[in-house]
C-alpha cells in the first residue's frame, strides 16, 4: 500500500443550483472509468444557520476507508456534520479507530490556515461542496469552472495502511 494522492476541493456555490449543478457534473465524471475515488457532499444551510448534507455521493461499492473519507473531511471541517456522515457509514469500535486514523492523517497533513479557510468557505454562503477525490484531479477542474470559489489543498497521506492498522490493532484489542 502507498501513498495516495487526497485532493479536498471545498466550492462556495451560493445558490443551491449552482451547487447542485456541480454536484451532478462531479457525480457524472466518476461514472466515467478513471479509477481512483470520488466523494461529495452538498451543504446547505438551514433555518437555524447550522449545515447539513442534503446530498451526498459516495459510492457503496468502495472499499470502507474510501468511504469514510468524506466524513472524516467533513469532521476536521465542520465537526457536528461530519460526526453525523460517519456515525451513520461506520459500524464498529475497530472501524471508528479506523476513522479517528483517517481523521488524523488529514488534520496533521493539511495546512491548518487551510482547513480554516476551507471551513469558512463552506459555511459562509446559502450552499457549497465538499468534495474528496483520491488518485484523480479532474473533479478540482470541474469545480473551478462552475463554482464562485474554490479552495484545493493536496495531500500525498496513506490513509488505506493508517486506516486498516488502525482497525486491525482495534480489533486485537478487542
Amino acid at each position: 500500500m502507498g501513498g495516495h494522492g487526497v485532493h479536498l476541493i471545498g466550492a462556495a456555490c451560493g445558490s443551491r443550483s449552482v451547487a447542485s449543478e456541480a454536484f451532478g457534473l462531479v457525480r457524472r465524471a466518476d461514472r466515467q472509468p478513471r479509477g481512483g475515488h470520488v466523494a461529495a457532499a452538498l451543504l446547505e444551510k438551514g433555518s437555524s444557520g447550522g449545515l447539513a448534507v442534503t446530498l451526498e455521493y459516495n459510492p457503496a461499492d468502495s472499499p470502507l476507508w474510501r468511504r469514510c473519507l468524506l466524513g472524516a473531511a467533513l469532521a476536521v471541517l465542520v465537526a457536528p456534520v461530519g460526526i453525523q456522515r460517519l456515525a451513520e457509514t461506520v459500524g464498529s469500535r475497530a472501524e471508528w479507530a479506523g476513522v479517528v486514523a483517517v481523521v488524523g492523517d488529514l488534520w496533521y497533513d493539511v495546512p491548518k490556515q487551510t482547513l480554516r479557510v476551507m471551513g469558512d468557505l463552506l459555511e459562509a454562503t446559502q450552499a457549497s461542496l465538499l468534495v474528496v477525490a483520491v488518485d484523480r484531479r479532474d473533479p478540482i477542474e470541474l469545480l473551478s469552472a462552475t463554482a464562485a470559489t474554490v479552495v484545493v489543498e493536496s495531500v500525498d497521506v496513506d490513509v488505506e495502511a493508517d486506516f486498516v492498522d488502525a482497525t486491525r490493532r482495534a480489533s486485537e484489542a478487542l
